[in-house]
């Protein structure tokens, strides 16, 4: 299953595709998040935004 683009920036590190994107956490008391993903899903990673 793909993983949907729309609103995620793309891009490249070696032969791997990520994208990337930040979006408010409605379960975390509305924190931001940057959101890290690979295309295939292997790799999934979130970063709170702090600022």
């Amino acid at each position: 299953m793909a993983i949907n683009t729309k609103g995620r920036r793309k891009f490249v590190h070696g032969e791997k595709s990520f994208f990337w994107y930040v979006k408010e956490d409605d379960e975390d008391y509305g924190r931001i998040k940057l959101l890290i993903v690979s295309e295939d899903k292997k790799f999934n990673v979130s970063y709170e935004v702090v600022g």
